[in-house]
């Protein structure tokens, strides 16, 4: 699947919701894309993964994607809003 041929139909930091879009969407028989970004892998001697977060909730700290041929969209879409 190309950036071009493809929807976002999801966004979010929740790794359990991430977990449950992959999930309906390979029931339907929908294939997709994820891509996640972590930002604590950054480089340099005192970034937050070297020192630390103690108030950060590490679930919630990589942000998720997930992505759909433009054909699967309303599908995925209307799958998901369920």
């Amino acid at each position: 699947m190309f950036p071009w041929n493809r929807k976002e139909v999801y966004i979010g930091f929740s790794q359990q919701e991430f977990a449950e879009v992959q999930q309906t969407l390979s029931a339907s028989g929908i294939q997709f894309q994820t891509r996640t970004v972590d930002p604590s892998h950054t480089k340099g001697i005192f970034t937050e993964s070297r020192i630390g977060t103690p108030f950060l909730n590490q679930e919630f700290v990589c942000q998720h994607y997930v992505y759909v041929a433009n054909e699967d969209y309303d599908r995925a879409k209307y799958l998901l809003s369920r």
